[in-house]
Formats: C-alpha cells, structure tokens, sequence
C-alpha cells in the first residue's frame, strides 16, 4: 500500500505544493495527471523517498519514509521501489547486466544472475545483457531502465512521463510493459505524466490540477 498525508513540499523562495491525500493499494494502476507544473515530478520524489516533504508523510505498508535516516532509506527504496526516471540515468560504461546488477547491490540483495536474466528474457531483451548502456537506441535503453527497476521485485513501480514524445505505438508498448511488469510484481504502479492516451491503460486516476481521484 501506498499513502500519503497532509503532504507538502516547498522549493527555495517558492509556494508550498499541496497535495491530496490518497491511498493506492496493492497491484493498483494509477495515473498522476496534471499540467505542467502542477507538481507530478515533485510527488513522484516524495513518494520515492528522494524528497523530503515540507509536512505530512509517505507510506509504504506501515513504514513511513520520514523515520527513516538516510542510509536507511536507501536501502530501503532499493528493496521495495522501483523506478524509471525521464532520464533514464544508466551507466553508460556498464553492460546490461551490471546495471542491473548494480540495482540488487545498492539494495543490499545478493547477487542473481538467475533473476536478472529473466528479467531481461520478459522484457525480450536478453540479446542485450552483454552490450554496454551507451551502445543501446532510445527504445533499448528504456526497456534496460524499466527491467532496473522491477528486478529487485518492488513494492512500488513508478514512472515519470514515460510515454513524453512517443507515437500511438510505442506509447502503447511502454504502457503495456509498465503494467505487465507491476502485474509480475504485484506491485503498485504509479505513472506521472501528461499524456492523455495514458488513461486508455491506466484505471485509476489522481488529478492534481483538480487535487482530486478520478474514476
């Protein structure tokens, strides 16, 4: 389960961004809609413990990410979030493998050559695990990114615009993956974005130009 409350975060010299409380269960799919600047990205780090909240918590279960220090959360959101970034932040000089390796590392997971080839084998990206991050084409190396990010078997499964200047096809096949990966994981799926063809894949809404949950 995911959860927030009484959340706000606060820029330098900014406003305070507000946001609604809300509750996603287990296995949910959920988009974060908004416009630009409506603080998407924002609550998408909140909720991934990469920031620290004005007021109000982040739960995921029964651990609130506040309590935790900060080698703790690490740790902590290595084990039970995953996460693909807009940029898409892998190594370049690592293969494949390593970066995913790397992932069950930094979490504190023994090493598993068994779970990350099937995880490279699920997303069809197996051929690549020998081939360095630098080498791959953009739609390689989103896939490499979305198998980072599943392959500790995560709790919670976001996604910051993931779908941004894709056409009607590869827009569908990044949803598709992202849900089928959440439901291989029984994990909470939460996908930031804009885009609007989202809402033919995603059943569940949180709007936060209207701070509300849409059906």
């Amino acid at each position: 389960m995911l959860q927030t409350s009484a959340l706000t975060y606060r820029y330098r010299n900014g406003k305070p961004i507000r946001f609604p409380d809300w509750t996603a269960g287990p296995g949910e799919q959920w988009w974060l809609s908004g416009p630009s600047g409506s603080g998407k990205t924002t609550l998408l780090h909140l909720l991934a413990g990469l920031l620290r909240p004005a007021t109000g918590e982040v739960r995921v279960g029964e651990q609130a990410l506040t309590t935790l220090a900060p080698a703790q959360l690490d740790r902590f959101r290595g084990r039970h979030i995953g996460m693909v970034f807009q940029r898409l932040h892998l190594l370049p000089a690592l293969t494949v493998t390593a970066n995913l390796e790397l992932a069950r590392y930094l979490a504190g997971l023994p090493r598993d050559g068994v779970r990350v080839h099937s995880t490279l084998e699920r997303l069809d990206i197996a051929d690549l695990a020998h081939r360095r991050a630098h080498e791959l084409s953009q739609g390689q190396a989103q896939r490499v990114a979305i198998a980072r990010a599943v392959v500790n078997q995560p709790r919670i499964l976001l996604a910051d615009e993931p779908t941004a200047s894709l056409d009607e096809a590869n827009a569908e096949r990044v949803a598709r993956l992202l849900c089928d990966e959440a439901e291989a994981c029984a994990a909470t799926l939460v996908v930031a974005s804009h885009d609007r063809r989202l809402g033919r894949w995603l059943p569940q809404r949180l709007d936060l130009a209207e701070g509300r949950v849409a059906a």
